[in-house]
């Protein structure tokens, strides 16, 4: 993993929220921390690619966690999933995300 896709304090601020958030929720709605991790890189901008090349894991797993959490969250777009997870708290709104954290 890139210095780029590791964690900040925010970033453990984000962990932090969404365990408590999963804690608070039906069962079926928790997202483990690689998928947060992947909502955050795309909260950024990034690609699925860049993620792939970032976190050194493959293309399929990156689609496969971005496609479960589309559906655990009822989204249809990169960014409405970023919206969702933003809504129900499993990352923070941030007006500027620049790089590196």
């Amino acid at each position: 993993m890139s210095e780029h896709a590791l964690g900040s304090n925010d970033d453990v601020m984000d962990d932090m929220a969404a365990e408590y958030v999963t804690s608070q929720l039906d069962s079926t709605l928790r997202l483990t921390r690689r998928r947060v991790a992947i909502i955050r890189l795309l909260r950024r901008g990034w690609t699925e690619k860049r993620i792939v090349r970032e976190l050194g894991i493959a293309r399929d797993t990156v689609a496969e966690h971005i496609a479960i959490t589309m559906r655990a969250l009822h989204a249809h777009t990169h960014a409405q999933l970023v919206a969702e997870a933003i809504s129900h708290g499993f990352v923070e709104l941030r007006l500027y995300d620049s790089e590196p954290e």
